[in-house]
């Protein structure tokens, strides 16, 4: 199930980045530079939370509040999803609001000044293991999912990552539905870095929704913080400094 999992993400993230290359709404042109620097992070990050879930598994799989591993394994992923998609709306909220949580943990993936299907992995270790942790504490400890309900809701989660990250044209009505890309771009922009910390319906519940008609172009920090990327590894706050 892991290989099929992974084989569904890198089949979605070729097919977004693809449509990216032929069209992409920002117009930003191909910045080789750009994509060395985000596939090496991102495979970084991406090694840590493999490994870091591993962990997870053996910890949180062994005893549950509830138990839905009984059920089809398609609806216990949407009920993973759903779950932990609550619970990481609230610590992404956390992670913009105290200094602490967001030098540590998600300051680097705000810093590119493009946003695209590459910036959706393009995050501080620590900020990939703790989504990994919210994911196994969700779906294991608290729902009790089996190994393959627990891969769905991977699956939509790491699908639905990708997609909000898109350099992609979006409807605007579809906004009330999904969080679109051009969405995601009020959450990453210039000197904003607020609002549309998850699903679309955490968002209209708990005040933080936004859908624009206009698009952002300005994301990310300028050019001099967003090129500190060993000082944002290292946890040191480059926004603010």
């Amino acid at each position: 199930m892991e290989l099929l999992t992974l084989a569904i993400v890198i089949t979605a993230f070729i097919c977004i980045f693809t449509l990216e290359v032929i069209a992409p709404a920002s117009k930003n042109s191909c910045d080789r530079r750009w994509m060395i620097l985000a596939s090496g992070i991102s495979l970084f990050q991406s090694i840590s939370t493999v490994g870091a879930g591993l962990i997870f598994v053996d910890l949180f799989s062994t005893v549950s509040l509830l138990s839905f591993s009984s059920e089809n394994m398609f609806l216990q992923g949407l009920l993973g999803f759903l779950l932990t998609s609550f619970v990481a709306y609230w610590w992404h909220r956390a992670m913009h609001k105290f200094d602490l949580l967001w030098r540590v943990f998600h300051q680097l993936h705000h810093s590119p000044r493009r946003i695209e299907a590459l910036t959706s992995f393009y995050m501080h270790p620590f900020d990939g293991v703790a989504a990994t942790f919210l994911n196994a504490l969700c779906c294991y400890f608290i729902l009790g999912l089996d190994a393959y309900g627990t891969a769905v809701s991977l699956i939509i989660a790491a699908l639905y990552n990708i997609y909000i990250h898109a350099d992609l044209k979006t409807p605007y009505w579809l906004g009330f539905v999904l969080q679109r890309p051009e969405m995601h771009r009020v959450h990453h922009k210039y000197m904003h870095h607020k609002q549309n910390y998850g699903l679309a319906i955490w968002d209209l519940l708990f005040g933080t929704f936004s859908n624009p008609k206009a698009y952002i172009r300005q994301v990310g920090f300028d050019e001099t913080r967003e090129n500190r990327v060993y000082d944002m590894l290292k946890t040191k706050d480059v926004y603010k400094s």
